[in-house]
């Protein structure tokens, strides 16, 4: 706060300034902006700030500053109001009112977000299990971690956040139901004060559970039938062609619910992780994407500010996404690279035509018929032979 008192005329004798403040602010100090002049201030109890003029204050201008610091949470203030008055023993020939000043509270939070995975890369193949013949979360397929990381770059405690994940649980096929990808296996959490509210059937809706033993001999196989819905794109990554699909809400790929994660109290320079755990589905990706060479599926997380609190930020950072990328498995990819069985019949087949008709074109040319010897022609005796021979 800047202020300025002028006396304009006889020296005032103990004069002294007084500042009423809220009691959610304390005095810090006071800097003199009027080299010549020399102002004492001191709390006179937790709402009153007594600043000593001098004495007397002769006739002129004094001016300095006054800092204060929040001392309690202000987070529900939208305004700060301050008064000041001068008072003197001298006579005060032109007396004027107390002065008011009303300062509106400006709450600035910077906050950003960001994704990441764990592990980043991961592997599909071996049998395929359907869904109503698993009983055990392990025969799901490979579990991942998305986390999602929030940072309060200051200066402001924001006293309640909503972290909104949005998660690729099936693939997108244009019906009521498509093939799970990534299943929830347990309630999200949050590293520090705060909750993940999730809807029924969003974490681990067919009741999987965790097994105790080693796992025994899987079962028949109940499959979908193949519907490879995502086509594989052909990009270039790091100096090479491959086939990519790519699972992802905002891209139409993939079938996505959404949960918010509630977040209180993030004071300055403090984070908290939401941790959504779940698994791979093994199954989908066999059955419907064994020879491509990637497939990424991606979630996302966007911060979400209550617009009652009037906290001022940037919005750049508030949104984020985690990639999990998954490699079809050596052997499945070179399983599924073998010659398929109807290939070799009609290779066969027409080798086999191929021969007949090459059969049929030299008997025309005569090549199938035999030379016989010419008539008047019989053969030498066996004694001319050797005769000649000799």
């Amino acid at each position: 706060m800047s202020v300025k008192v002028q006396n304009s005329k006889e020296p005032a004798y103990d004069a002294v300034l007084y500042i009423h403040h809220p009691q959610s602010l304390s005095y810090v100090k006071r800097t003199m902006i009027t080299p010549s002049s020399d102002v004492h201030c001191r709390p006179h109890n937790e709402t009153l700030l007594a600043c000593e003029l001098g004495n007397p204050f002769n006739q002129g201008t004094v001016e300095f500053y006054i800092k204060f610091s929040t001392l309690k949470d202000t987070s529900q203030e939208t305004r700060l109001t301050f008064f000041l008055s001068a008072n003197t023993t001298s006579k005060e020939v032109t007396p004027e009112d107390d002065v008011e000043i009303n300062v509106s509270v400006v709450r600035v939070a910077q906050l950003d977000i960001r994704g990441a995975t764990e592990p980043e890369q991961v592997w599909y193949g071996g049998k395929v299990v359907g869904a109503q013949a698993m009983t055990y979360l392990d025969e799901v397929g490979s579990e991942v971690k998305h986390k999602y990381q929030v940072f309060n770059n200051g200066p402001y405690t924001v006293p309640k956040l909503n972290v909104v994940v949005t998660w690729p649980f099936e693939v997108e096929n244009n019906q009521r139901h498509g093939k799970y990808l990534l299943y929830i296996t347990k309630h999200p959490v949050v590293g520090g004060d705060g909750e993940c509210v999730m809807e029924k059937g969003q974490v681990n809706p067919l009741g999987l559970q965790n097994r105790k033993t080693q796992p025994a001999a899987i079962r028949a196989r109940s499959r979908q039938k193949r519907e490879v819905v995502i086509s594989p794109e052909e990009v270039r990554l790091e100096g090479k062609t491959i086939k990519l699909v790519t699972m992802k809400c905002n891209k139409g790929s993939a079938r996505c619910f959404q949960f918010r994660c509630v977040i209180r109290n993030l004071k300055k320079s403090a984070t908290a992780t939401v941790t959504i755990t779940a698994n791979l589905w093994n199954a989908t990706l066999v059955e419907d994407y064994p020879t491509v060479d990637q497939v990424s599926i991606y979630s996302s997380a966007e911060i979400e500010l209550d617009p009652a609190l009037e906290i001022r930020q940037r919005t750049e950072d508030d949104y984020a996404e985690a990639e999990t990328k998954a490699y079809p498995d050596a052997s499945l990819y070179q399983a599924a690279e073998g010659v398929a069985l109807w290939i070799i019949i009609l290779a066969v087949c027409a080798g086999i035509i191929l021969l007949l008709i090459v059969i049929f074109i030299l008997y025309k040319l005569g090549f199938f018929k035999r030379k016989r010897p010419t008539e008047g022609y019989s053969p030498a005796p066996t004694s001319d032979k050797e005769l000649n021979s000799s």
